[in-house]
């Protein structure tokens, strides 16, 4: 067997066999999903029951109803059953501590003054979650909104409603005007969401190449292997080994996503009598399944966005892209960082080299967002070639559908040819290092190196 291929062998079985592999592996996506499902729960829910006091002494947005405070929009402000807010209207301001002594929660004070002030000031015991503040503030500007409409320029709330217009601006590629596209920068969030999961493996498993060149150095094992095979042998069956180790992390969480996914879909399915939206009639008319998934999505506000960029992205191509530009973006940097660890005698040494290696890859995290918001500028286009940025740039891109074929043939030929290149430097970087002991190495000596 090729000893090119025993070594990749060593370094892959070494690494996946290993119980922190596997715990990685499986484990870390699960953790993943709950922090993440967590972190959100705790930020949107709020599990206090509130019981709100709106005090209109002008009598704005209540009336005085046989003694009883009735708001004036009844549905707005009524109080569900499945609902954490209890809204409770008077009309007589009360003191700060007659509020503390009391069972409300939250006490909102409206006066004359409230409509040229545009402030209304809300006391509470304990802070509301956004959720709760954003409801009642949304329940306010409606309110106001019709009652400056109606007292300044009588007008009705529902004639209001019905001159009341939302624009929705909908771009439109000249060339190919029979599809919109509302999702393009939605999509690019994907894509960079995406950019960041290669930008941390190539960090990740680079630094595993780093850290095991090192450690056969200053544990003269390197000292033995190059008796018997040429440093460039080891050095790419390192380099490869790993990779294909990060490869087969990327299949399996694709698979568990897979599953975690169809499992999510069945629970929520479970839910939901499809048939019978489907069938349910609005108006005399028989709303489809199709409308039903729109009004879902519509619902569900920005994640609803999401979901639809999601559905409206060429995934087979995104896929293919992700995996070349990972494994491209991790050889090239992989083997930079195998040099880098090559020329020096601790990993604390090895900064020196590091940092001006990952600064086109940080900066590429940072370009890929204005490549978002315009991803056909001279910056995108540049910057999605380059290849120390391709990796990250061009699956933003790609992401989004907002690309030329020319472009992303000419940045994957151009990260091949570097990659080859660089492989070619390292070696020789590689080369020498590993047998230089107890020497501080200059840039100037590693340009001494590269012409032997």
């Amino acid at each position: 067997m090729n000893k090119t291929s025993l070594i990749i062998k060593r370094e892959y079985l070494t690494r996946v066999t290993k119980k922190s592999f596997l715990i990685v592996t499986f484990l870390v996506p699960f953790l993943f999903v709950a922090v993440f499902a967590g972190v959100i729960a705790l930020g949107l829910s709020d599990s206090t029951n509130h019981n709100v006091l709106v005090v209109d002494s002008s009598g704005i947005l209540s009336n005085n109803i046989n003694g009883k405070i009735i708001p004036i929009n009844t549905e707005r402000w009524k109080n569900a059953k499945d609902s954490s807010i209890v809204y409770n209207f008077t009309q007589e301001e009360i003191e700060v501590q007659a509020f503390l002594d009391s069972d409300y929660t939250l006490k909102i004070s409206i006066d004359d003054q409230t409509v040229n002030d545009e402030n209304v000031p809300m006391l509470y015991k304990d802070l509301p979650s956004s959720i709760i503040s954003t409801q009642i503030e949304n329940n306010l500007q409606d309110d106001f909104q019709e009652y400056t409409w109606e007292t300044f320029l009588n007008v009705k709330p529902e004639d209001y409603k019905k001159a009341e217009v939302n624009i929705d601006l909908v771009e439109q590629d000249a060339e190919n005007l029979d599809v919109e596209d509302p999702h393009l920068r939605t999509r690019g969030w994907i894509g960079y969401a995406l950019s960041l999961i290669i930008y941390m493996t190539i960090f990740l498993f680079g630094s595993l190449v780093m850290r095991g060149v090192l450690e056969e150095k200053m544990s003269r094992i390197v000292e033995v292997l190059i008796s018997s095979v040429k440093p460039f042998q080891l050095l790419m069956g390192k380099i490869i080994g790993v990779g294909l180790v990060g490869l087969t992390q990327f299949i399996l969480w694709i698979g568990l996503f897979a599953v975690i996914s169809a499992v999510g879909i069945g629970i929520i399915s479970s839910q939901t009598d499809v048939s019978e939206l489907a069938a349910q009639v609005e108006n005399g008319n028989v709303i489809s399944q199709d409308a039903s998934m729109e009004q879902a999505l519509a619902s569900m506000g920005q994640a609803g966005d999401y979901i639809e960029a999601a559905f409206s992205m060429n995934w087979t191509l995104v896929a293919l892209c992700f995996i070349f530009y990972f494994l491209g973006g991790y050889l090239l940097y992989g083997s930079l960082m195998a040099a880098a660890g090559s020329a020096v005698d601790a990993e604390a040494d090895s900064q020196q080299f590091l940092v001006p290696i990952t600064i086109p890859l940080i900066a590429a995290i940072m370009l890929s967002r204005l490549v978002i918001v315009n991803p056909e500028s001279t910056i995108a286009t540049v910057f999605s070639i380059f290849p120390l940025t391709s990796p990250i740039i061009m699956l933003v891109r790609v992401s989004m559908g907002s690309f030329e074929w020319w472009e992303l043939a000419l940045s994957m030929i151009v990260l091949i040819a570097t990659f080859i290149g660089t492989v070619a430097l390292a070696g020789k970087i590689y080369r020498t290092g590993i047998l230089m002991y107890g020497k501080k190495v200059s840039y100037r000596e590693l340009w001494k190196w590269l012409k032997y």
